[in-house]
């Protein structure tokens, strides 16, 4: 039986060499030693003041899609500019999927590329139709066909790693 499993607490990295002397310490297996309890207390409190601060986000995430859904109805209501109504949808999409990548880090605490790069290709495309492409000047038009294509390329390969991080293998 180990000693985590009997309930004894693991020493650290330095209570180990303090222990048994450098030497020893390299024959000791590494499961015997908790490294992670250095400063396991600061990080708690540090990951719980980030949690404070995402939910933060996220209820003026809910301001910020109340007022845009007060303002789609009015334009929908006077009848206005069809590019307008298409770009009050598209910000409340690009919203939504800010709310989903807050709720992912709260969830993983981790961000998710690929949600990112859909936040990034919507908003892109929320202001060419905003400006109307036919409006936009051809360099600019290109600059913005090769962001997009660039930001294609980017979801395409975001999950794929040439080595396994998470496997636990090394």
């Amino acid at each position: 039986m180990s000693l985590a499993a009997a309930g004894c607490a693991l020493p650290s990295c330095g209570q180990l060499l303090e222990r048994v002397g450098a030497e020893r310490a390299l024959e000791i297996p590494l499961h015997l030693v908790n490294v992670q309890h250095m400063h396991s207390t600061l990080r708690q409190y540090l990951e719980l003041t980030q949690d404070v601060i995402v939910l933060g986000l996220c209820a003026m995430l809910f301001v910020a899609m109340g007022i845009t859904l007060f303002h789609l109805g009015q334009l929908m209501i006077r009848g206005t500019d069809f590019a307008l109504v298409v770009g009050d949808i598209l910000f409340i999409l690009v919203l939504l999927e800010l709310f989903r990548l807050l709720l992912l880090y709260l969830e993983e605490h981790r961000v998710a590329v690929a949600t990112m790069v859909e936040v990034g290709l919507v908003s892109t495309l929320r202001e060419v139709i905003l400006r109307r492409a036919l409006h936009i000047e051809w360099p600019q038009l290109l600059v913005v066909c090769a962001f997009l294509i660039t930001l294609g390329i980017v979801l395409r390969y975001a999950g794929i790693r040439s080595h396994p991080t998470d496997s636990g293998e090394a």
